[in-house]
C-alpha cells in the first residue's frame, strides 16, 4: 500500500530512501504546496540516494486550464543525488527537478521511468543519465490527453 504524504523533507546529507511506493495526497483534491521530496531550506542534503521508489504526484486526471501547479516529485539543489529504479508519474510540476551545480553533476538517474508530469517530466541541467524511458510529458495519466 502506497504511503499517503504531503511532503517528505530530508535533513542533512546521506540519505536514502529505498523501497518505498508514495502519493501526493492533499485534501480535496486541492494543488499540493510543495515538491513532494524535497530538502529542508538552508540544510544541504548532499549524496541522496532514491532507490526502487514510485512517486505520484496526484495530477493523474488533472484538468486545469488555467491554472499555474509547479509541485515536483523530487527537488534537490545540492549534489551527489543518486536516483535509479524509480516511477516518477503525475507531478503537478517536473518529474525531477535539479539546478546546474558547475563542474560537478548534480545527479545520477539510470533505470527508471518519468512520465504523464503536467510541466514536464525532468527538468535537469547537469546530470549523468542512462537507460531511462521518459515519455507522455503534459499529458493526463488516466486517459493520456493533454492537460
Amino acid at each position: 500500500m502506497p504511503l499517503a504524504l504531503e511532503q517528505f523533507i530530508m535533513l542533512g546529507s546521506n540519505n536514502t530512501i529505498k523501497g518505498l511506493a508514495i502519493n501526493n495526497t492533499v485534501s480535496g483534491g486541492a494543488t499540493p504546496n510543495s515538491d513532494l521530496i524535497s530538502e529542508l531550506t538552508g540544510v544541504p542534503s548532499t549524496n541522496t540516494t532514491i532507490q526502487a521508489v514510485r512517486l505520484d504526484g496526484g495530477a493523474g486526471s488533472l484538468s486545469c486550464s488555467g491554472c499555474t501547479p509547479v509541485r515536483n516529485l523530487v527537488a534537490i539543489t545540492e549534489t551527489g543525488v543518486v536516483i535509479s529504479n524509480v516511477e516518477a508519474r503525475s507531478a503537478y510540476g517536473y518529474g525531477a527537478q535539479f539546478p546546474s551545480s558547475g563542474s560537478t553533476p548534480v545527479a545520477s538517474i539510470a533505470d527508471s521511468w518519468f512520465h504523464n508530469n503536467f510541466n514536464d517530466n525532468l527538468y535537469v541541467t547537469d546530470a549523468s543519465m542512462s537507460r531511462n524511458l521518459i515519455e507522455l510529458a503534459g499529458l493526463r495519466a488516466s486517459d493520456n490527453t493533454l492537460v
